[in-house]
């Protein structure tokens, strides 16, 4: 399959159409949880002869979808941690029906992405600093700081599927520098 421009702005379309930013901390965490398991799905049928059948007939939890693309070890640590963060905070939100989403969770979602996660907080700061009340100005805070998060990883694990899609077996092999970054 050849990449080009049509298919990567489809997938990025269809990217953006989950990811929707709303008001709803929540359901956007468990929409970012539900595009990663997709695109995890993916991989493994991409990288893996014949992980099709490991997908239809694994009846694999998200934990074990990651860890079997984590073995794979294509995709940065990072994103791995940060979707290993992801998934307990999905968890979390799943089974305490009190669970509210507050700036430590974003926090503990966010840092593995280093630099990267700085910068989306500092946009986020820039995006709210019109906002009076200090209440208000935190909740958007928080909601662009979790989008930004869950774009940046989606749109990493979407990448990696164009790329895996493409048929380079080595395309998605990253240099161990890249990985620590």
């Amino acid at each position: 399959m050849k990449l080009d421009e049509a298919t990567i702005e489809s997938s990025i379309a269809k990217m953006e159409a989950v990811l929707r930013p709303g008001t709803d901390l929540t359901l956007l965490l468990l929409k970012g949880h539900l595009y990663a398991e997709g695109r995890l799905e993916r991989i493994i049928s991409l990288r893996l002869s014949r992980g099709d059948r490991l997908i239809e007939t694994g009846h694999l939890s998200f934990a074990q979808k990651l860890a079997v693309v984590d073995a794979l070890n294509e995709i940065p640590d990072q994103i791995i941690t940060v979707l290993k963060n992801l998934n307990k905070l999905r968890n979390q939100c799943a089974h305490e029906l009190e669970k509210e989403v507050g700036d430590a969770d974003v926090d503990r979602l966010g840092q593995p992405l280093g630099a990267r996660f700085t910068e989306l907080k500092q946009e986020a700061r820039v995006k709210s600093k019109e906002i009076a009340d200090p209440i208000k100005r935190g909740v958007v805070e928080r909601l662009l700081n979790m989008n930004g998060v869950i774009a940046t990883v989606c749109g990493f694990l979407a990448g990696a599927c164009l790329v895996f899609e493409g048929g380079d077996k080595n395309a998605g092999k990253l240099e161990d520098q890249e990985r620590r970054e």
